[in-house]
């Protein structure tokens, strides 16, 4: 069973939990981890592995394609930042926006329970 890093604060854990399911839901969708420094896996579905690249620094960068549309755009998390961690999103085209606020909104209502 997929585990996030044991030194990864509970709370954040919870809300990326949310996050990457949503994302992950959509078997279209793929997710590249940087770490702060340098691409840690390539596109991928691989719930474990993500998980694993995840609060390798204290910011980690969830950049989110569609298999056949491209980059649609990345959300960033702070670590550190406990019910904030994701820190903001950005989108690669006008369209993509909703879809970002879409896979975000269960993790940042989530969020605003643990605060």
């Amino acid at each position: 069973m997929a585990q996030w890093p044991t030194y990864m604060d509970p709370v954040e854990a919870r809300i990326c939990d949310r996050l990457l399911t949503e994302i992950l839901g959509n078997p279209d969708y793929q997710v590249r981890v940087w770490d702060g420094e340098e691409w840690v896996t390539d596109w991928s579905r691989d719930r474990d592995l993500i998980q694993q690249r995840t609060a390798l620094t204290e910011e980690t960068c969830w950049s989110v394609r569609h298999r056949s549309q491209g980059r649609i755009g990345a959300y960033a998390l702070i670590h550190g930042d406990h019910a904030d961690v994701i820190s903001n999103w950005v989108w690669v085209h006008d369209e993509a926006e909703a879809t970002l606020e879409d896979l975000s909104k269960a993790a940042l209502d989530l969020a605003k329970t643990l605060l």
